[in-house]
């Protein structure tokens, strides 16, 4: 995977969501992890598996590698990292950023690490 691509991100600091290239050079940790969905029905909040890469300079998702990004959040965004626990998952944690959604309130990414893909890396 060392080719570049362009993807269109969506940067909340660029709202015209202008199209970015983006290489390989400055990936430091990539893979698949599990995001719940923070706009759930009730108490449910549903998981997807995506593909993330943390570069030099943001955590980066999309719905497979090859996939333009769904989401980019620069690194000076990320207020905390902090290990969390969601029922009946291992391997949780939670990106807060000083990012805000529709309602006001700041948006926080609860991700899952996947064991099985974990171990085998």
């Amino acid at each position: 995977m060392n080719q570049a691509y362009n993807n269109r991100a969506r940067d909340p600091l660029d709202p015209g969501n202008t199209a970015r290239a983006m290489t390989d050079a400055g990936v430091m940790r990539e893979g698949w992890l599990q995001k719940q969905n923070p706009n759930g029905l009730g108490s449910y909040k549903a998981w997807k598996k995506r593909y993330f890469k943390l570069t030099d300079t943001a955590l980066v998702y999309s719905k497979s590698e090859r996939d333009a990004a769904l989401q980019e959040v620069p690194l000076n965004r990320i207020k905390h990292v902090e290990k969390t626990g969601a029922p009946g998952r291992q391997g949780c944690f939670e990106v807060a950023t000083n990012l805000f959604q529709g309602d006001g309130k700041p948006r926080v990414y609860v991700l899952q690490v996947i064991l099985a893909l974990a171990v085998l890396a």
